[in-house]
């Protein structure tokens, strides 16, 4: 299962934040960090003092980050880390070569090879020399959804998904 990328938020500041988001709130101490529960906007307020916001930080999902400083502090008093997405290896353990098509995406994968999955989505695994025999398919949904199936003519030994997160 592919874990989804976090967005950390930092205090950087000398002072006790807070991350406000409807009704979630992340009290964030001088020099500690919190990993943000979900995607959405998040304002970064002076613990002393809601009502001044520092900054907000906007978090789409999956790669769509957006940071912007309050006009009442510097970008200097909170940061934000981003981890990296998982990604989504298949490996061939069979003794022939596989592809994985998806769309216009082919994937040759040589006996005993490995290749990571370039975007979510749903692959067929066939045979290079019948591409007509579907052995399965892996089904990626992009944040924490991954399935795989055998096709009616493979044993599932004959590819297998592992899931790397990226350093």
């Amino acid at each position: 299962m592919a874990k989804m990328s976090k967005i950390t938020v930092t205090n950087t500041a000398a002072k006790t934040l807070l991350l406000k988001q409807g009704s979630n709130r992340i009290t964030l101490e001088a020099g500690k960090s919190s990993a943000l529960p979900s995607a959405g906007t998040y304002n970064v307020v002076l613990q002393s003092n809601e009502d001044i916001v520092i900054g907000t930080v906007n978090y789409g999902g999956e790669n769509d980050l957006a940071v912007e400083s309050g006009e009442h502090s510097p970008s200097a008093d909170f940061q934000t880390i981003m981890a990296k997405m998982s990604q989504i290896t298949v490996k061939n353990t069979a003794a022939k070569t596989l592809v994985l098509k998806q769309g216009s995406n082919r994937i040759t994968l040589e006996a005993g090879k490995s290749s990571a999955l370039p975007s979510a989505g749903t692959y067929n695994v066939v045979l290079q020399s019948n591409e007509d025999i579907v052995i399965g398919t892996v089904n990626y949904g992009g944040e924490n959804d991954l399935a795989v199936e055998s096709g009616e003519h493979s044993p599932s030994a004959d590819f297998q998904v592992t899931v790397d997160t990226v350093a």
